[in-house]
């Protein structure tokens, strides 16, 4: 079975689109790491210039909730391991915290060296 070019490029290429909003803030050390024991939101602070000015809400914090999903409790883990390894970790901003929109969020990250 033969799959039409045009399949195969919106197959290819739609991952490219998805991730075409995120900015990656490229390695930074992460230096605090938090929780609100109210609102379940969690934050990372983290070195170098500010981030998330493109979509306005420009800070070294990078927020999001840790409460309403399994992936959210995921990520504190994941960030504080990185936190107490001393690693570094760039995050692909994708907007603003809807629950604070003066800090931005992230869709994913990845921790490195």
């Amino acid at each position: 079975m033969k799959i039409p070019r045009a399949v195969l490029f919106t197959l290819t290429a739609l991952p490219l689109v998805a991730l075409a909003d995120d900015v990656l803030t490229g390695p930074r050390s992460i230096t605090l790491v938090g929780c609100m024991l109210e609102a379940g939101q969690c934050y990372v602070s983290v070195s170098g210039e500010p981030t998330g000015g493109t979509f306005g809400c420009s800070s070294t914090s990078i927020r999001w909730n840790a409460d309403n999903t399994a992936s959210g409790k995921r990520w504190l883990a994941l960030l504080y391991g990185a936190y107490l390894a001393g690693k570094k970790v760039n995050f692909a901003i994708d907007g603003c915290f809807p629950d604070w929109p003066t800090f931005p969020t992230f869709r994913w990250a990845n921790v490195q060296d």
